[in-house]
Formats: C-alpha cells, structure tokens, sequence
C-alpha cells in the first residue's frame, strides 16, 4: 500500500501530515515573508507620484490613444493619476509614471482590468486599448494605461457615518 514511513513518523510525534499541518510547520516563515512583503509593498505606496515632472498626460493622449481633451491632475499614491474629460462628456484616468518599477504595476492592473471587462455583478472601470490595441503603453522613459472613470462621489468626499458602508453601491 505504499510507504507510510512519514505518516508513522507523524503519528508517533503526535503530528498530522495533512497539507494543512504541512502550512502550520511553515507559517512563521510564511510570517516573515508576509512582512517583509507588506512593509516593501507600503515603502512604494508612500512614494509621492511623479508631480515634478513636467505633465505631459496631454502629449500622451494624443499618442497612444488618439485623444483630446481637458486633463486634472488628481491624488495619487506612485503613479501620477489624471482625470481626462472628452468633449463627448466622457470621463477617463490615465495613470503614468516615469519609474521602472511602475512597468510591472502597470502590466497587472491594465491586465486585471482587461481580464474582468465583460463581467457582471459588480462595477469596475474600463481598460481602454492604446491604438495599436496594446493594454498599456511604455517607451521613452514613461509608462501608463487608460481607463474609464466610475462615475459617482469619491468615498473620501463622503460624509462619514456609521451606515456609509451600507449606502456603497457594488
């Protein structure tokens, strides 16, 4: 029936050899690792976006999507975060940055957003295709995506009570 060394071996030591246990055995590596990941993921989170740059979300527009219109820079954590009003009254974000390390970021969100485009049940912006069709752009220094804007108050213009939550449309 197959060697069962180890489950004997488990059993005498009062353990379970059960994928779970196996996890249990780990977990204050699996714990250090979470860590070390959270505090990088918030070093990068607490970067201010790229605001010295000069803005030239205009210029990129035009390029990679063949777009015009008004454009406001918003807030934003890394990424430099704008909102582009169409004269069709469509509004949209584009993010960009000009660090290496936003490429990969990018890649995901612009795939995410790509992956759940014509789900149901739940509400989330658009990805909008560059004009050769590809989900993001990057070259020359700059990277970045566009996307539909939700539209609707921002969670943090909304008065606080204790029903806010409940009020929050999915």
């Amino acid at each position: 029936m197959g060697d069962r060394s180890g489950l004997d071996a488990d059993r005498k030591l009062h353990r379970s050899s059960s994928p779970a246990a196996a996890d249990f055995r780990q977990l204050p590596h699996a714990t250090a690792s979470t860590e070390v990941y959270f505090r990088a993921a918030a070093a990068i989170l607490s970067t201010p976006p790229d605001l010295s740059e000069p803005d030239i979300s205009a210029t990129l527009l035009k390029r990679h999507y063949g777009l015009e219109g008004s454009i406001a820079v918003l807030s934003s954590e890394v990424e430099r975060t704008a909102e582009v009003s169409l004269q069709d009254g469509r509004r949209l974000i584009l993010k960009t940055s000009t660090r290496r390390e936003a490429i990969d970021s990018f890649r995901f969100q612009s795939g995410a957003l790509a992956a759940i485009q014509n789900s149901a049940g739940f509400a989330a912006p658009a990805l909008i295709r560059t004009s050769d069709g590809a989900l993001m752009f990057e070259g020359e220094g700059i990277s970045g995506y566009l996307q539909t804007r939700i539209e609707g108050l921002s969670l943090h213009k909304e008065t606080r009570t204790s029903d806010l939550l409940l009020r929050i449309p999915t």
